[in-house]
């Protein structure tokens, strides 16, 4: 008898413990799934919140996010997850093709974009074909800056060289609108200029010191030329010795205000005079150098 009751109490023990087990189970199973669901809310926000950074942010922090969602299974945010990424991939080296302007590079990354099916390409699809455009044209520009001998020719050369391949006009970055609004400040700093030259520079009585309205002169020019390095100033002075000596003063005032090619021209006239000239009729290599530097890279 006790022997039966022994064994009676056992199996009691062991369906209790079974019933533990299994309410330990149930009870770990409906924490994972809670825990779970956490995540995946936590993983689905983080994905969402990817699709509003930049290309390189998403390439830095979405594979991460990516195995997590694939680890919880969530094929839907998974695929949305994917998508984003092969876009960043491709807008990222569109954007690398058009900084280093590497029209072959370019061209290949744009062609692979144009099959993808990818959805939200369409800015930077517009952004990689006026880049390459730009392009092709960038060494046209360059040979119209390097033979040019005058402004006017220069002018009239570049601006057929963008009605006859830019008909819809250029975008504001690019590099030849940059060229063309060199053009436009050039032409209104060099007429203002040229006024502020208008007047001879005054200087103390039988001194090579400027006085105070001559100073303020050399600080206006001064500040046109810092802007327009390839001014080209000639001084113009009297045959009076006095008038030389002067000229060598605003000579080296100038050569410490700025970089532009400066010049001194002895007058015929027997005075004391000393005054400053900007022509620009001709191209000088300061400002074929100063426009080609624009035109070194696609700056869409």
């Amino acid at each position: 008898a006790a022997l039966s009751k022994c064994k009676l109490d056992e199996s009691k023990l062991g369906k209790k413990t079974d019933l533990e087990k299994l309410v330990a189970e149930v009870r770990s199973g409906a924490l994972q799934t809670l825990f779970d669901a956490k995540q995946k809310a936590k993983v689905h926000e983080e994905i969402k919140v990817s699709l509003t950074k930049s290309s390189t942010q998403v390439l830095k922090d979405l594979p991460t996010k990516m195995k997590e969602a694939a680890k919880l299974r969530m094929s839907q945010d998974l695929r949305q997850a994917s998508s984003t990424y092969r876009r960043a991939l491709l807008e990222n080296q569109i954007k690398s093709a058009i900084g280093l302007s590497d029209s072959n590079a370019l061209r290949g990354v744009l062609a692979k974009a144009e099959h993808s099916d990818l959805e939200g390409m369409e800015e930077i699809l517009t952004s990689a074909r006026a880049a390459l455009h730009e392009m092709s044209h960038l060494e046209a520009a360059r040979a119209i800056v390097s033979g040019a001998m005058s402004i006017k020719d220069l002018e009239a050369d570049f601006d057929k060289l963008i009605k006859d391949n830019f008909p819809d006009g250029l975008k504001t970055q690019s590099s030849l609108r940059r060229v063309q609004a060199e053009f436009v400040s050039m032409k209104a700093k060099l007429e203002e200029l040229q006024t502020l030259l208008e007047t001879p520079l005054a200087f103390e009585n039988n001194n090579t010191l400027l006085q105070e309205t001559g100073m303020r002169q050399m600080r206006l020019v001064l500040d046109i030329l810092r802007v327009h390095p390839y001014f080209a100033i000639s001084i113009e002075y009297g045959q009076a010795h006095l008038a030389g000596e002067r000229a060598k003063a605003v000579l080296e005032l100038l050569k410490k205000g700025c970089r532009n090619p400066l010049s001194k021209k002895q007058l015929k006239e027997k005075s004391k005079v000393v005054r400053m000239s900007c022509q620009m009729d001709k191209c000088t290599p300061e400002l074929k150098a100063t426009l080609g530097k624009m035109l070194i890279k696609c700056a869409i």
